[in-house]
């Protein structure tokens, strides 16, 4: 359907779900966030069996883990769904400029 934008159609709005890598950096922290991709997926099964959003469209989730050292992480995250994945929108957490929140915004 023209003029719905990138990542939405008729029936669907597809989503970019970006987590930090926790495994990655394990050594460094003392806690876990647990199965986010699961936890998500929760999420996004209970509103689309409550009718979706914008209309009845599902959700359809892409989900990507990036390092969270640096900004390259959180660029490539972005650029994959932005530019291979198609998505709509990114939700979750980025962090940059070296593991600080970003708070420029």
């Amino acid at each position: 359907m023209a003029g719905n934008g990138q990542g939405v159609t008729a029936t669907t709005v597809k989503i970019g779900v970006v987590f930090v890598d926790y495994k990655a950096i394990a050594q460094f922290i003392d806690f876990q966030r647990g199965d986010q991709q699961k936890i998500v997926q929760a999420f996004v099964d209970d509103v689309n069996a409550k009718g979706g959003i914008a209309g009845g469209r599902k959700l359809v989730p892409v989900y990507n883990t990036y390092f969270p050292a640096g900004s390259a992480g959180p660029l490539s995250a972005c650029t994959k769904f932005t530019e291979d994945d198609k998505v709509f929108a990114t939700i979750g957490v980025l962090i940059g400029n070296g593991g600080m929140p970003d708070v420029s915004s």
